[in-house]
């Protein structure tokens, strides 16, 4: 793994855990368009999420909304 796809999935996992508590991956990737094992890839540090899809999350976890436009 490389240094920066640890950071990022620490600071993922880091939000995941403090706004997305009640919901489950399969609710919040069901809310980003993307399938489970994509967003499970993300918070394990195995790939990086591509800008649009970091906004979403961004957007879903700072407003804890379903509006993600």
């Amino acid at each position: 793994m490389k240094p920066i796809s640890k950071k990022v999935a620490a600071r993922l996992n880091g939000l995941h855990k403090e706004f997305n508590r009640s919901r489950s991956l399969t609710e919040i990737s069901t809310l980003l368009g993307i399938p489970k094992s994509t967003y499970n890839s993300y918070l394990r540090g195995l790939a990086l999420p591509p800008v649009p899809i970091a906004q979403k999350i961004l957007n879903l976890t700072m407003n804890n909304t379903n509006d993600l436009e």
